[in-house]
């Protein structure tokens, strides 16, 4: 599953479609689903073709396969997954970009590095 380059967990939003580069969360929504801003770099395991921005924001919106990008309010810590399935709409992605939407994976994902510590 996509992590950033702390290893915090990263999730779509169904409601942003596929492959669309928009984003539908409204403010209420980012208190509890906080994008992942700025510019992503690829760890390993990931296809960097994949990565991409959309203004969402005052800053850009990390990208993935067109999916833009969030982390859940609940999670604390590397590896939580809080989030998985909440409202049966917020989903981790799998490398391909696709919504998991089983129980929560273990991380398969070496988080990235780089400036601003983005990662996939």
């Amino acid at each position: 599953m996509l992590v950033d380059g702390g290893g915090r967990t990263l999730y779509l939003f169904t409601a942003d479609g596929k492959n669309t580069n928009s984003m539908n969360c409204d403010a209420a929504c980012l208190k509890l689903w906080p994008p992942l801003e700025g510019e992503p770099k690829a760890g390993g395991g990931v296809d960097a073709g994949l990565i991409g921005t959309t203004v969402g924001g005052s800053r850009a919106q990390a990208t993935y396969a067109g999916h833009p990008l969030y982390y859940y309010a609940g999670d604390q810590a590397a590896g939580d997954v809080g989030g998985q399935g909440i409202d049966g709409i917020w989903h981790v992605l799998d490398a391909r970009g696709s919504a998991i939407k089983t129980a929560a994976p273990a991380a398969s994902s070496t988080p990235g590095s780089g400036d601003g510590g983005y990662g996939y």
